[in-house]
């Protein structure tokens, strides 16, 4: 054989070995795509379908998380096969399989995590009912590695290169990123969550919870009709019937004041809410702050301050007693969800009229709804793993919220987002609540958007908030929703909260300049005025005002109000012709859950630095 034939035998070998290669990592990346796929759709069909009869939610989950691990395995297995390492060693070309390699480990890592929480919340309860307190602290330190190992692995994704890899790959890299941060934040949350848990219910801890009712707003969500009060202690809560706040609360004449920030005697002092009269205690939209109040005025009526305040308002009981399974019988029927929410806002105080009899038991129905609700929630019967998702749900739409006055629980609280505070850390803020002055039931019948509209340069930007109320009650409405004083109007106190830099703030009702207060805090701007909501006849309440900036990301809190109907929420951030944002931001949607907007600064070229740098005036240090 010539030297020729044995050089152009060898290359043809190398060549089909080349192809060999190449087409058995090519069918290797296929089968790990398709397997990584089968994983994520049985993951996605778990969290979506309510689990049969009798079956524990978290039993379901870890079959899933545990068959999604199986096919992850399978993936990984494949892609270490020796074809894919060869070609995944070789630069540029085997960028492709190895971002999909670091996908299959982060996924792994994720799912892994998951199977952690599922696996115990089986076993979180004992034959009592109690949840296990040395279980909930040992699945928190499992959390602990598990959160780690899966953001390192998120993280090494992220740094995997993706330039000259094909267009599908990196739109599947930045899916699984986008993906996977959700379920990494969700087990830094369950670590901070069974850790909290835990500590509440060893106990001991003094407990309230009170049920407000969105017909007749407050600040936090609603008049507190009822309040309960249980002890935790050793994994389980002990709670007492739901007690009219009239049977609990001094008499007008014999109100004391009870302490309260400067802010927050200020603000809703004048309405004695911050009294033993208990009727106005929930009047500001910072749930701490009316939480706080709130127990110390029950300290003093009744001896015991509560050392946790529960929040919860009529949806937030419908949607747990759907959970619970429990259903409140309603003239004979079984009634739950939506249903429900109509049946206990309009339906029952329609037919109980003037009847105080039937009023009465209208809250009967109400309070013992109630207490099977919070027994689901604290005590027995539910899952864990059912119960965390659906409470994050609520406590975003601010229809459920838990307060601790002891400050390092509060704090672990308000990372796990359910304290409801306004105003924390961030540059400006849009939240529009509503205090219904007239004791009646209307604000079922209030139809509310908002409008917010941004205007976003370089060192300040202009903002225009504007709120629209519409009172929709029909004209039939009995007197108990009616009111008797003005039937059919709802007089408000309207109040907006504003970034705590805000300056230049003009306030109009209907396009006219009405007498308003503004006021400035650490945490936000407040703004109120006063405004009738006769039937039919829209009210327009808007405030702009200048925010001074530095420059860098604009950075927006939106905090809805709790409502039983939903408002509209209509956002624009723009910038301005000398300042254009790379993206404009437009949000037409239901207000229904806390938003932080957060929109990025242009990025500008050598040439506009430059430009501004001779034009912009030099700031000396004074």
């Amino acid at each position: 054989m010539t030297r020729r034939r044995a050089t152009v035998l060898v290359l043809g070998l190398l060549t089909v070995l080349v192809g060999v290669t190449l087409g058995l990592a090519g069918r290797a990346a296929l089968r790990a795509a398709d397997l990584a796929g089968e994983a994520q759709t049985l993951l996605v069909s778990a969290q979506s379908a309510s689990p049969a009869e009798g079956d524990d939610a978290s039993g379901a989950l870890v079959r899933s998380t545990r068959a999604a691990d199986v096919l992850l395995r399978s993936a990984d297995r494949a892609l270490r096969a020796p074809a894919p390492r060869v070609v995944a060693a070789v630069p540029v070309l085997g960028r492709s399989l190895r971002v999909e390699r670091a996908v299959v480990r982060a996924a792994r890592s994720a799912v892994s995590g998951v199977g952690t929480v599922a696996a115990a919340g089986n076993g979180l309860r004992t034959t009592g009912g109690r949840l296990d307190v040395g279980k909930l602290s040992a699945l928190s330190a499992s959390l602990g590695p598990a959160a780690d190992r899966a953001s390192a692995d998120l993280d090494a994704l992220r740094a995997e290169p993706l330039g000259l890899t094909p267009p599908v790959v990196v739109r599947k890299a930045r899916q699984a990123e986008a993906g996977l941060q959700p379920v990494v934040d969700a087990l830094r949350a369950g670590q901070t969550g069974a850790r909290l848990g835990a500590t509440l219910l060893r106990g001991p801890r003094r407990v309230m919870v009170a049920l407000e009712n969105n017909a007749e707003l407050r600040g936090t969500g609603g008049y507190t009709s009822s309040l309960a009060f249980g002890d935790l202690r050793g994994g389980a809560l002990t709670l007492g019937a739901f007690q009219q706040i009239e049977t609990v609360s001094d008499r007008p004449g014999r109100a004391r004041r009870v302490p309260a920030t400067a802010e927050y005697h200020q603000d809703y002092g004048p309405f004695l809410a911050d009294t033993t009269l208990l009727q106005n205690w929930t009047m500001s939209p910072d749930v701490p702050s009316s939480a706080a109040v709130g127990a110390r005025a029950v300290g003093a009526l009744t001896g015991r301050t509560p050392d946790v305040v529960l929040l919860l308002d009529v949806p937030a009981l419908a949607r747990l007693v759907t959970l619970t399974g429990q259903p409140v019988v309603l003239d004979g029927r079984a009634v739950t969800g939506d249903a429900l929410l109509k049946a206990l806002l309009i339906d029952a105080y329609a037919r109980a009229g003037s009847d105080t009899a039937a009023q009465l038991r209208r809250r009967s129905t109400l309070q013992a709804a109630a207490s099977r609700a919070v027994a689901g929630l604290l005590g027995a019967g539910l899952s864990p793993v059912r119960l965390a998702p659906a409470a994050a749900e609520l406590a975003r739409g601010r229809h459920l919220a838990l307060w601790s006055r002891i400050p390092s629980e509060q704090a672990q609280l308000r990372r796990l987002g359910l304290t409801g505070d306004v105003g924390v850390g961030c540059e400006d803020l849009a939240t529009v609540s509503t205090n219904n002055l007239n004791a009646n039931k209307l604000d079922y019948y209030v139809q509310r958007t908002v409008d917010v509209d941004v205007r976003v340069a370089r060192r300040s930007a202009r903002v225009v908030q504007k709120v629209r109320l519409v009172n929709t009650a029909p004209a039939d409405a009995v007197p108990y929703v009616a009111g008797t004083g003005t039937p059919g109007t709802a007089r408000e106190r309207v109040e907006l909260s504003l970034g705590p830099r805000a300056r230049d703030v003009v306030v109009t009702v209907n396009g006219r300049a009405l007498p308003s207060s503004v006021r400035a805090s650490p945490g936000r701007t407040r703004v109120a005025t006063y405004v009738q909501l006769r039937r039919g006849r829209p009210v327009d309440v808007e405030v702009r005002y200048l925010l001074p900036r530095d420059g860098e990301a604009y950075r927006l809190h939106l905090v809805p109000q709790p409502l039983a109907r939903d408002a509209s929420l209509h956002l624009r951030v723009r910038g301005t012709a000398q300042w254009r944002l790379a993206r404009e931001v437009r949000v037409d949607a239901p207000f229904t859950d806390e938003r932080l907007v957060e929109v990025a600064p242009p990025v500008e070229t050598r040439v506009q630095r430059l430009r501004r740098w001779f034009r912009e005036p030099i700031r000396l240090p004074v």
